[in-house]
Order: C-alpha cells, then structure tokens, then sequence
C-alpha cells in the first residue's frame, strides 16, 4: 500500500472512530436524560443544518437563531468569495443540509485521540461540534472547511509538512487563508 492510500486510509479509520464516538455518546445520552443532548432542535438555519445546543452538558444556548443564521451567511459567503472550493454559494450552502451542529460548554476539549480541540467533524455521521466561544473565536469556519471536503482533502505531499492527514493540502490550497478570512469577517460581524 503506497503512503498516500495509507493515509487515506488512516483518516477514514479516524473519521469513523470520532464519528462512532459521538454517535455512541448521543445515543447513550439522548434518552431524556437531564445532562444529555437535547433530542429536539433548537433551530434550523437557512441553509438547512440543525442546531442542538451544548452537548453532551444540555443548558441554555450560545447562540440565537439569528446570530447562527449571519454567521453561516457570513462564512459561507467567504468560502464563496476566496473560491477555493470551486462551489456557488447555492452549493455551499446545500452542502451543510441536513448536518447537525453541536456546540459545547467548553472554549476546547480533548477529543477520543487524546487531541486538544476546538471543534469536530463528524462526516460519516453528518455532524459537528464547535466550542462555546462566539463566532469568530470558535471552529465554525474550520468545521465547514471540511464539510465542504466531504472529510477527504486530497493526499499529503512532501510539501504539506506540519499538517496532518485530515489537513493535507489546506496550507498549499490556501484553505487555512479562506478561513482566517471568515473568522476575521466573523469577529466584524460579532465584535
């Protein structure tokens, strides 16, 4: 097996390890139990992802409706605009349909790898966790990034060092660029 099908590999085990872990989580903790998910949506936003709230802790949301609604506005139109994905806006924005959105009690927690983060991607199960800062300071823009991959970026290269398997090309491709653009476009619009 060649080094690039190796990493591909390891990052679909991945996926489906971080994916198996929050599914496992929500499905244990979803019951109506006073500390699990909230089993009804908060709200839906323009283009069709559903919010939940915190999770696993329920409690009061982070955020509004019309705070999710501008910034998946305001994120998307960004990724539209640095045309890095080579999508329309109406494509971005099919894209996060039926996704589900999780955020935490947390600004970042260590993920079932033992990983510091501030966001997952789960694709298998189409969902995502942000931590619990606003907009502009939390992984949003970041969790798009790979929602808009489909959790599958191109092989690494000699030239990706540094990045990881779920993060190959997203120095070379300008994709960690495309998101500091929206995350400075977000801490406009959410000073």
């Amino acid at each position: 097996m060649s080094f690039s099908e190796q990493m591909r590999s390891t990052r679909h085990d991945v996926n489906r390890l971080s994916a198996l872990f929050i599914l496992a989580t929500l499905l244990t903790t979803s019951n109506c139990a006073p500390t699990g998910a909230s089993p009804e949506p908060r709200f839906t936003s323009p283009c069709g992802m559903t919010y939940y709230g915190p999770f696993p802790d329920a409690g009061p949301s982070q955020f509004s409706a019309e705070d999710f609604a501008r910034a998946e506005f305001v994120v998307m139109d960004s990724f539209y605009r640095d045309d890095l994905f080579k999508l329309s806006y109406e494509q971005i924005c099919r894209s996060v349909s039926g996704w589900r959105l999780y955020s935490s009690n947390y600004s970042a927690w260590i993920d079932p790898e033992g990983r510091g983060v501030m966001g997952l991607t789960a694709c298998w199960y189409a969902a995502m966790q942000i931590g619990a800062d606003r907009f502009g300071w939390n992984s949003y823009p970041h969790e798009l990034a790979h929602v808009l991959q489909n959790c599958d970026p191109p092989p690494g290269t000699p030239d990706d060092y540094g990045t990881d398997a779920r993060h190959s090309n997203w120095v070379r491709d300008g994709i960690y660029q495309a998101i500091q653009n929206a995350e400075i476009r977000l801490q406009e619009e959410f000073p």
